[in-house]
């Protein structure tokens, strides 16, 4: 590689390594995952027309295109509905899903390109997430936390920190079935030490969020990821990992029956029950009393008003000060949006603005799928990523954490954009003809 070439390519790896060991963080400027999404971009630029030619061949960049768009002409549009708001504040909501995609395809094009970057910058995320979670924890009441009369935030919703702390604990229970360990002795025992803590850290924070949303998704994922996972394992696990693996699992087991032990969790559960029973029975006495309750007048109140502009929608900067107008509170609590990302793009954008955005996840869905298990592109990458953005879409029907704010964005542009360096990798294949694109693991 001559210099020329290599230079785009050091700025993206210190661009990728950048924005992973600091996307799931907020620590002061500048140890921000903006500067390294930006510091990947400035490398695609340098590097020629060639990048920019095979994404716009790519369909999901062509949806991106087409959103965007969409959005300008629906912004006008919004703006016309509520005056109030103005087409710039409109515009700028509807350009925060558009900046997601577009950092997600630039990372998607590096990650094509270097394959081996894609696991050092998912360990690198999740080694940030660690730290941030480290450093967030109340320490000082810590004994609230493990009673279950607070729940855990890490400067963000309680919602958020469960969905992340899903995504680690798939992505690592998911590494250790496959038996992928260096092959040194020494470095083998610290990646079994490092990763039990890691599953031990993020399972605790799972559980001290009570973010029921992310315990459905990682309880619905996991198992179906791990359907045939011995097929793509390095190879087998000697008797001392096997131990090690046994141990780490009880450790876990344990620590969540203590946990769900404690007498304020076992009321939460024990309330989900009843709700679950007050939904099936139409009970509104116990409804109104719960945050329950509030979702459902949300909901009803989402599809009201997703009837009135089912198509074009009433532009994303309209959603909040709609609940605000309804009169809905839960004590002195006003909802910032609907609690249902789905819904909430739908009222938003309309029934065009959430398809578009579904055929360009159904389109990292589908290669992924394709790809799970062709040995050129890591049959376990696509089982993660598969598993990772499936929590992701289970989460946010409880919620809206896809863009909402700048610091939920970067963990999923890495995400998408792993899934788009597997997607490219699986066009390329599948071009260099139906030879190269046949050898699969058996998985």
């Amino acid at each position: 590689m001559n210099r020329a070439a290599s230079l785009p390519a050091a700025l993206a790896a210190a661009g990728l390594a950048l924005a992973a060991l600091f996307s799931a963080t907020q620590f002061p400027q500048p140890l921000s995952a903006s500067y390294g999404t930006d510091l990947m971009l400035l490398a695609l630029l340098l590097s020629g027309r060639a990048p920019w030619r095979e994404l716009a061949a790519h369909p999901f960049a062509r949806l991106l295109l087409l959103f965007a768009a969409y959005g300008i002409a629906q912004a006008a549009l919004a703006t016309q509905r509520m005056p109030e708001i103005g087409f710039l504040a409109q515009l700028s909501a509807v350009a925060a899903p558009v900046k997601l995609g577009a950092f997600a395809c630039v990372i998607g094009w590096w990650l094509a390109q270097h394959p081996r970057w894609t696991w050092p910058a998912l360990a690198l995320m999740l080694a940030g997430m660690a730290l941030w979670t480290v450093v967030q924890l109340p320490w000082d009441n810590f004994a609230a936390l493990a009673n279950g009369s607070r729940r855990l935030r890490l400067g963000y919703a309680e919602n958020l920190v469960g969905m992340l702390a899903a995504i680690a604990v798939l992505g690592l229970v998911l590494q250790a079935r496959s038996g992928r360990w260096p092959t040194a002795a020494i470095a083998r025992a610290a990646a079994i030490v490092m990763l039990t803590l890691g599953l031990l850290l993020f399972s605790a924070a799972l559980l001290f969020a009570q973010s029921r949303g992310a315990w459905l998704a990682l309880a619905l994922t996991l198992p179906l990821a791990s359907i045939g996972l011995r097929h793509v394992a390095a190879e087998p696990a000697s008797r001392r990992e096997r131990i090690l693996r046994a141990v780490a699992g009880l450790l876990a087991l344990l620590l969540v029956a203590a946990f769900l032990g404690q007498p304020q969790i076992s009321a939460r559960l024990h309330g989900g029950w009843t709700l679950a029973q007050a939904l099936l029975h139409d009970d509104h006495a116990v409804l109104a009393t719960s945050s329950v309750g509030l979702r459902l007048d949300l909901y009803a109140l989402g599809i009201r008003s997703w009837l009135q502009a089912p198509l074009f929608g009433w532009g994303l900067r309209s959603v909040g000060p709609l609940i605000a107008a309804s009169g809905l509170r839960w004590g002195s609590y006003v909802p910032p949006h609907l609690h249902d990302a789905y819904l909430q793009i739908a009222v938003g954008l309309g029934a065009i603005g959430l398809a578009l955005l579904a055929a360009m996840c159904g389109v990292l869905l589908r290669d992924l799928w394709r790809a799970r298990r062709l040995a050129q592109l890591d049959p376990l990458l696509c089982r993660t990523l598969l598993g990772c953005l499936a929590i992701v879409l289970i989460v946010n029907a409880f919620d809206f954490l896809l863009w909402s704010n700048g610091y939920m964005r970067t963990p999923l542009m890495i995400l998408l954009g792993a899934a788009l360096g597997a997607s490219f990798r699986l066009r390329r294949l599948t071009a260099s003809g139906p030879t190269a694109a046949a050898a699969t693991t058996g998985g």
